[in-house]
């Protein structure tokens, strides 16, 4: 999931002819922050998502609205210790 968040950030960036500098700036963020979010290892926060969805005018991440399935939880019965 990481690597897409970042690849989407790069195609943004390149959309508006931002460089990593210029980007940073924008957001008053260090550009070592913004390579670590290019890098594809960053573990975005909402509130970084939210940030840069803000910026970009732009969802950054899609949800999908494919159902997952659901299975109840049935809990399997005690069974005593043997002695």
């Amino acid at each position: 999931m990481e690597v897409a968040i970042s690849n989407r950030i790069n195609d943004l960036m390149e959309q508006r002819g931002l460089s990593k500098l210029e980007f940073a700036q924008a957001l008053d963020k260090r550009p070592s922050e913004v390579t670590k979010w290019l890098s594809g290892q960053h573990n975005f926060t909402i509130r970084t998502i939210s940030l840069l969805s803000s910026f970009f005018g732009e969802s950054i991440i899609e949800v999908s609205h494919k159902p997952i399935p659901y299975e109840p939880y049935e809990p399997k019965p005690l069974v005593a210790a043997e002695p």
